[in-house]
């Protein structure tokens, strides 16, 4: 498994708990022993690059200044598929290897890691760690929802560990075989065309001709922003 930390110093007008995205990159790191994180820091001041080397090394990690969020994200997949070469990123050369893209305002729990590796034994094409909270019909009046993510065709999967659920749609942080991302490079490109990418129009796309994307019940990380955080769990408590 290789993971792949997308960060900038971009700040978004949305409230979220009081935590860093060096905070969440610890959690990360934490979570995923033993797992290459490569941190891609887009526009990032040279103490922000101090701070990010520290957690990771600096080994792992690359600089870019293309202060834009679906450049950065295009210039990820790029580099995983072999498209982008950097002298800190080693090739992955294994169709199978297992990818896992992580914007930098996430949380994740203990067992996240064992769980995201027995979901893809589900022969699944898509993992997100993330049960959104718009999700749920009780729910939808609570919270500012932008976008419905609705999916009558849903199913509900046993695991080694615990339920998944299949979904239509879900946020650029997500996991996936590199054979899966390079089949479906052309949507991704579509995906990265604005300056926001198109993640819920795209995954749509993907879902709705056939791949299967799944979300665990109850979740194993989260958004940080408050109105989207998954449901029961303190996640106070998770940095």
């Amino acid at each position: 498994m290789r993971i792949i930390f997308r960060t900038s110093s971009h700040k978004q007008k949305k409230i979220k708990l009081k935590i860093s995205p060096f905070d969440c990159l610890k959690n990360l790191k934490r979570i995923f022993k033993n797992t290459v994180i490569t941190v891609i820091g887009d526009g990032l001041s040279a103490v922000q690059i101090s701070k990010y080397k520290k957690i990771v090394g600096k080994k792992n990690f690359i600089e870019i200044n293309l202060k834009n969020n679906s450049k950065s994200l295009k210039y990820s997949i790029d580099l995983v598929l072999g498209f982008q070469n950097s002298k800190n990123f080693k090739k992955i050369s294994s169709e199978n290897e297992l990818i896992y893209f992580v914007e930098n305002d996430y949380l994740h729990t203990i067992d996240s890691k064992k769980n995201l590796i027995d979901a893809f034994n589900l022969n699944v094409h898509y993992v997100s760690l993330y049960d959104h909270p718009d999700y749920y019909d009780n729910l939808k009046k609570l919270i500012d929802f932008r976008q419905a993510l609705d999916n009558p065709t849903k199913k509900v999967l046993l695991g080694k560990y615990r339920h998944w659920a299949t979904t239509a749609s879900t946020t650029c942080t997500f996991a996936v075989k590199k054979k899966t991302l390079m089949e479906d490079y052309e949507y991704f490109k579509k995906m990265c065309k604005r300056d926001i990418p198109r993640d819920h129009k795209i995954f749509t796309q993907l879902t709705n001709k056939g791949r299967l994307l799944i979300i665990p019940i109850p979740s194993l990380a989260t958004h940080i922003e408050t109105n989207y955080l998954a449901p029961l769990i303190n996640w106070k408590l998770k940095k």
